[in-house]
């Protein structure tokens, strides 16, 4: 079951009166982007990749009774239980939180102090 997403590009145009910078439109007096620059940023309507993924995972699975992010972690909590190292780290990883670094913040600097006459 793959639900189709709809893309409805914004077609506005810019209003006032354009310099034409490289492909990007900006007002001539502040030389700040105008709306509906197409040279900058995603295009209106857009949908990201993350977004996409997002509504997969809240939709319903094979058995209509879990969503597809349900089956997911169960998948992830069985394989780590059958001792699979990547899933094990990747549970504890998300749940934990990964280990903190430690840092040596004592280091010796030296500084040599030059001066220079005219």
């Amino acid at each position: 079951m793959v639900e189709e997403l709809e893309y409805t590009p914004d077609e506005q145009k810019p209003e006032q009166s354009l310099t034409n910078v490289g492909k990007t439109y900006t007002d001539p007096k502040t030389g700040k982007f105008v709306k509906g620059n197409p040279g900058g940023g995603r295009p209106p309507g857009s949908i990201s990749l993350i977004t996409i993924m997002k509504q997969k995972l809240e939709m319903l699975g094979p058995d209509e009774k879990r969503t597809v992010a349900e089956h997911l972690i169960e998948n992830v909590i069985q394989d780590a239980l059958e001792g699979k190292d990547t899933q094990l780290k990747l549970l504890f990883q998300y749940v934990e939180g990964m280990p903190k670094q430690a840092i040596d913040l004592n280091a010796e600097v030296k500084s040599k102090v030059v001066s220079v006459d005219d």
